[in-house]
């Protein structure tokens, strides 16, 4: 199979269409296939190719809108729309050493959730940068992109690493 979509076709497709296509294409590569691989193809486009028995199958999706380079400011619904989280990912934010010893834990897991639109929302209010949410929940200044957490495979991965991820893309 493959599929060949182009930035001016995911412009043209709703948010939510291009949203849900991408969290149904991470499903079924974590159940059904094997892990994808990031090939760089063309400037337009990243190639992410499924080892299956058909020889030529291969799933192509558009690199991020924004360029990536290192220094580019990414936020979290950016990561969101290119499949590194779903709606349903589980998320944890760490707490400052001082803090964690006052409450007795040392992240907080509930009351936060992802919206269908990739951000983050806590206490009503919604965060499409990871370090004002963990500022807010810390109390204090934090690296939001190494003190929030999604559960993927397992594991804790910190968004930095979602981060890195993105910026490969380009």
């Amino acid at each position: 199979m493959l599929i060949q979509l182009s930035d001016n076709d995911l412009a043209q497709m709703p948010p939510k269409l291009c949203s849900e296509l991408l969290q149904w294409l991470q499903a079924k590569q974590s159940k059904v296939f094997p892990p994808l691989t990031a090939v760089k193809e063309t400037p337009e486009q990243l190639a992410l190719k499924i080892d299956r028995p058909q020889p030529h199958s291969s799933v192509r999706l558009i690199k991020p809108t924004q360029a990536a380079t290192p220094d580019a400011h990414v936020r979290l619904s950016q990561l969101f729309d290119m499949g590194l989280f779903t709606q349903n990912s589980q998320i944890r934010v760490r707490l400052k050493r001082e803090k964690a010893q006052q409450v007795g834990y040392a992240y907080i897991t509930t009351g936060i959730q992802i919206s269908p639109s990739g951000t983050i929302v806590h206490n009503r209010e919604e965060f499409d940068k990871p370090s004002p949410l963990a500022t807010s929940i810390n109390g204090g200044a934090v690296n939001g992109w190494e003190y929030i957490e999604i559960k993927q495979n397992g594991q804790w991965i910190c968004l930095g690493e979602l981060r890195k991820i993105w910026r490969s893309a380009a």
